[in-house]
């Protein structure tokens, strides 16, 4: 198996993988946090409202450390930040143990698309296009 190949196919799993989570995940999490942790419309607001917020300050500075590193194994390390911080939310009790572990887990999520996206114009670039 040629390199390029083992790219697409690692790419694809990479896709897979995040959407299958976020598919999983985002559905239903704030009936969880309703039904399971006890939070009234209040606290999910301000559950949503920061962890949505939060990677617009991060996801830049991330960015920036992914181009001037090359972004290796970046990808694969915010896939599994991602699984931590949905596993640790769960253990979650209060509002501020969720939102902590919310926004690692937003930054992570939403990193996992523009890292993919990068290697896939990368791949593309390198067989001529796609």
């Amino acid at each position: 198996m040629d390199t390029n190949t083992k790219r697409l196919a690692r790419l694809r799993g990479d896709y897979f993988c995040y959407f299958g989570a976020q598919a999983c995940m985002a559905s239903y999490f704030n009936v969880y946090l309703q039904q399971q942790l006890g939070f009234g419309g209040r606290e999910l607001g301000w559950f949503n409202g920061l962890t949505t917020l939060a990677p617009a300050a991060v996801l830049p500075l991330l960015g920036l450390w992914a181009d001037r590193t090359g972004g290796s194994g970046l990808l694969t390390g915010a896939l599994g930040v991602v699984l931590v911080g949905a596993g640790m939310l769960q253990c979650q009790t209060g509002l501020a143990g969720a939102v902590f572990w919310g926004i690692l887990w937003e930054t992570a999520r939403s990193a996992c698309v523009s890292l993919a996206d990068r290697q896939t114009v990368a791949l593309c670039g390198a067989r001529g296009g796609y």
